[in-house]
């Protein structure tokens, strides 16, 4: 009997070891799963710290480039170049803490016109200990906004042709899609029949020599031949090519395009400046969105095209005049203080601002394009405020 109660005794003690085995590790099981939740969270809440810092830092990064353009006559983030590059630091708060900063993505970056900016600026944080693992969030802006008239280019340049001398037309007949004004009087040869005048032709005490004479505000006009020719005894409010105006200039194109009297450009120039300071530049090649200055005059063989949207981004301006050779059809502003010239056949497209005469081909043909895309003509002149209004932004979050 003694012996039974004895092994039952055993027995019992074995199970009981068994059970509170089993409990130990079903315990152990469960904290081990309650410190890697924990664990998981706390990683979880760490990087979400970690992408809401560097999302800070990224609206930070968006604040600077809106900034920027406050006061800008254009669309122009030239002052934030050295941001596509190199990070932004905005916050350092040592080995232990939190290392913020942004930078410009340069390829989504952009100005589609001169009211319209696309910029994507991207925020990184370092967190913590592990100063090697950064997390990163982006900000999408489109910025839509307005400026005030004072930062508006003086309409005068997207007034077709202007000059405060004479315009004359060598032989044969001419095609004038736009507005006409010349201070002194307007001469071509041809007949009515083969000439076209769309817009208005302001001339001084010279009037008009040739077919568009009749065009007189009292007498024929109609669809055939929609302009109208009027007379004035004041001279155009042209703007002068000023030391001021090329003292800018060429201070542009030391941080853009570069000095030189020989220029061969190809392609779109993104809005470079290039300049000479003595005789004569020399321009040719086939390009777009970029300004040539001469202290003298230019002379140009090639082409200027407009920009992809049909907007003139091109301009010539020079402190002497300006000669156009070949038969390349060009577009662009040229702007000039002692005339402008054009030897080949080649159609133009844009303005020509001149104070002195414009001398043209025969069977010319112009067409006026007042959308100009180009930061470096004169600005209309305002006595309000110059303000930005920001129509839109829109922050686009990481998922």
């Amino acid at each position: 009997m003694n012996c039974c109660t004895s092994m039952l005794r055993y027995r019992e003690r074995g199970s009981s070891l068994l059970v509170t085995l089993l409990l130990l590790l079903m315990l152990s099981t469960m904290v081990v799963a309650t410190v890697r939740d924990v664990s998981f969270h706390e990683q979880m809440a760490s990087s979400q710290d970690l992408h809401s810092l560097a999302h800070h830092a990224a609206e930070t990064g968006a604040y600077d480039v809106l900034r920027s353009i406050e006061d800008s006559p254009v669309c122009d983030l030239s002052s934030l170049s050295g941001h596509f590059q190199d990070p932004v630091t905005v916050e350092d708060s040592g080995s232990n803490g939190y290392l913020l900063g942004y930078r410009i993505d340069a390829d989504a970056t952009h100005c589609a016109t001169p009211r319209n900016l696309e910029a994507t600026i991207i925020g990184t944080t370092h967190g913590g200990l592990d100063l090697s693992a950064p997390a990163s969030s982006e900000v999408h802006l489109r910025v839509l906004y307005d400026f005030d008239s004072s930062l508006v280019t003086d309409p005068i340049f997207g007034n077709g042709l202007t000059s405060n001398g004479s315009i004359t037309v060598n032989g044969g007949n001419v095609h004038l899609d736009g507005n006409v004004w010349a201070s002194s009087f307007f001469s071509s040869g041809g007949n009515i029949r083969n000439s076209f005048l769309s817009g208005t032709m302001t001339v001084g005490s010279g009037g008009v020599v040739g077919p568009f004479s009749e065009l007189t505000s009292d007498s024929w006009s109609g669809e055939a031949m929609p302009g109208v020719v009027e007379m004035t005894d004041t001279v155009a409010d042209i703007p002068h090519v000023d030391s001021e105006t090329l003292s800018r200039l060429e201070q542009q194109a030391d941080s853009g395009g570069g000095r030189s009297c020989d220029v061969n450009l190809e392609g779109d120039q993104g809005g470079r400046v290039f300049y000479c300071s003595t005789g004569e530049m020399r321009v040719s090649g086939d390009f777009s969105n970029a300004t040539l200055v001469s202290a003298g005059s230019i002379n140009m063989r090639g082409g200027t095209s407009l920009g992809s949207d049909g907007a003139v981004n091109t301009v010539i301006i020079a402190g002497g005049g300006i000669t156009m050779n070949g038969s390349t059809d060009s577009a662009g502003v040229f702007w000039s203080n002692d005339g402008f010239r054009q030897n080949g056949r080649g159609a133009l497209k844009g303005s020509i601002v001149t104070e002195g005469d414009i001398r043209l081909p025969g069977n010319f043909r112009f067409e006026q394009i007042e959308d100009i895309q180009n930061p470096n003509l004169p600005k209309a002149e305002s006595s309000e405020d110059t303000s930005v209004t920001i129509t839109e932004w829109r922050p686009v979050f990481d998922d």
